[in-house]
């Protein structure tokens, strides 16, 4: 059977796609290739676009699951998202809470090491994001489309004091 004009449009497209991802690879090489050669040390969980939708790997440790999150979305993520993504790509019925402080301790050595870093939004420590540390701008704020998902922000409690929730008249 002849292909028609949409068959031959869609070969088209994914063609370029593997042209696009084979200069992202070669891009990603290159810049290892430089970072070596000039002394660079810094290595960031992103390192390339390569096929992210096949790579996840249910068996994976947690601190690799995040780590194949952080480059699908390529943008800060909270821990309860990335909990909630997890669950959902492994089909889980585990609280997402207990599986977001799983991630937090699972990824100690990332945090350590820089590979990843917090913003915090506001004084609260649940407003806590993780991304990768080129996402930041020289004044610690996030760069143009690596913005948290505004969704898992906690807007705390009410703006009552202690003294007006403990008044039982």
């Amino acid at each position: 059977m002849a292909k028609d004009k949409y068959d031959l449009a869609i070969e088209a497209l994914n063609e370029r796609r593997e042209e696009l991802v084979r200069e992202i690879e070669a891009l990603d090489q290159s810049i290892a290739s430089f970072k070596r050669k000039h002394g660079a040390n810094d290595r960031p969980i992103v390192e390339s676009t390569k096929r992210i939708e096949d790579d996840y790997d249910p068996k994976a440790k947690l601190a690799a699951k995040f780590a194949y999150f952080l480059k699908k979305e390529q943008r800060f993520l909270h821990f309860r998202e990335v909990a909630e993504m997890i669950a959902h790509k492994e089909g889980l019925r585990e609280d997402p809470a207990t599986i977001s402080s799983k991630l937090s301790s699972a990824t100690q050595s990332s945090k350590k090491s820089g590979s990843i870093v917090k913003y915090q939004e506001g004084n609260q420590n649940r407003n806590s994001f993780w991304g990768i540390p080129s996402w930041l701008d020289e004044n610690g704020k996030i760069k143009p489309g690596r913005e948290f998902n505004p969704d898992y922000l906690s807007r705390g409690s009410s703006s009552m004091d202690s003294n007006e929730l403990f008044d039982f008249k």
